[in-house]
């Protein structure tokens, strides 16, 4: 075998080894597949918002918004990107359905009054991670027990990317 022959045959493999790490790897982690709806769901995700939360209309490709009574407009934005997944907007209470800021973002606007509960339409037992851009300390609760359960605290300008094993996908209200 020649010199180049011998070299093809390396750089043959070296390019097989990297494409099957490369499979592997998205395969093997499903949190990486996870960060961005495939274009073709997006208006999937957008029309079960539009059925389910009353009032909602689309508001671009991948947002929804609707009116929380007493509350004012809430957002749900279905992520396209990474970059999308990870923007909180100024002055909103933002729950992500996975960790690290991934996947959908719903947010809120800033309480408005104290000691009411708002309730995470369509989101319930659904958020991973969170981010409060308001002024407002906020607490989030469980339904899922006899009495209600406060599972975290939203300090003003604070966040998590990761609300701990034992409340992820719990949430079903704020209060301020």
């Amino acid at each position: 075998m020649s010199l180049k022959q011998s070299l093809g045959a390396v750089l043959s493999g070296l390019l097989l080894a990297s494409m099957y790490v490369e499979a592997g790897s998205a395969a093997a982690s499903p949190s990486l597949a996870a960060r961005v709806v495939p274009a073709y769901q997006v208006q999937t995700v957008l029309e079960d918002a539009l059925r389910t939360l009353p009032g909602a209309r689309q508001v671009s490709s991948n947002e929804v918004a609707w009116q929380v009574p007493g509350l004012g407009e809430a957002r749900l934005v279905v992520p396209t990107t990474e970059a999308t997944s990870a923007r909180c907007p100024r002055n909103r209470l933002c729950f992500w359905d996975e960790t690290k800021y991934r996947g959908e973002l719903r947010h809120y606007p800033r309480c408005p009054k104290k000691k009411t509960d708002y309730y995470l339409e369509g989101f319930r037992d659904r958020t991973e991670s969170w981010r409060n851009n308001t002024g407002w300390t906020t607490w989030v609760y469980d339904y899922g027990l006899v009495d209600r359960d406060r599972l975290w605290t939203m300090n003003t300008g604070f966040d998590s990317p990761d609300v701990g094993k034992g409340k992820r996908n719990k949430a079903d209200y704020f209060r301020c």
